[in-house]
């Protein structure tokens, strides 16, 4: 199926019916190993990225997505101040950058 998304774009969705892989990249549970995949992806335009460097980004609870809100609006304090404590695990590299 393919989708068009403006004069220029489109998306096409579709079913993977096989796949080639060296299997020493694929675990007991076929899980694919991205780091050593290094498969390229493509951001959007002309830029592309690799698989080589992930990270995690937990989703806030609720209550830490309601205590930002409230002090985006400067309104009542905060009943968990556990969102302050977060850190997210990205390290911003200059190369590539736009």
């Amino acid at each position: 199926m393919t989708l068009q998304v403006g004069s220029s774009r489109e998306i096409v969705i579709g079913e993977v019916l096989a796949l080639h892989i060296k299997s020493n990249l694929v675990n007991e549970r076929l899980h694919v190993d991205a780091k050593g995949l290094n498969a390229p992806g493509r951001m959007g335009g002309h830029r592309c990225v690799r698989t080589d460097e992930t990270f995690d980004l937990p989703t806030m609870s609720l209550d830490e997505l309601d205590c930002r809100d409230q002090l985006r609006r400067r309104s009542s304090p905060c009943r968990s101040q556990a969102w302050r404590r977060r850190s997210l695990p990205i390290e911003l590299s200059s190369a590539g950058s736009a």
